[in-house]
């Protein structure tokens, strides 16, 4: 996952939520224009209570993405690796 450049309009994200997503959800973030990518879900383990899956989401939707009161925490997922 590297910085994509082809749409600045459009962040790659990390969506943390305390249990997976339910289909009503996907149907709601996918209605204001958030890919999903259900498959990269990892859930919450251990002493994280925290799951979370790659999205992608149009950067002004990141106020409503935020007020929902299943999402406990959004980050950026556009982090270029660099060797050490």
């Amino acid at each position: 996952m590297g910085l994509n450049v082809d749409n600045l309009a459009i962040q790659r994200i990390f969506i943390y939520l305390g249990e997976p997503i339910t289909p009503a959800q996907v149907q709601e973030l996918q209605a204001i224009g958030i890919t999903l990518y259900l498959d990269s879900w990892i859930p919450p383990a251990g002493e994280h209570h925290e799951g979370f899956l790659v999205a992608d989401m149009p950067l002004n939707k990141l106020a409503e993405l935020a007020a929902k009161d299943y999402v406990l925490r959004l980050d950026s997922a556009e982090k270029v690796a660099q060797p050490q």
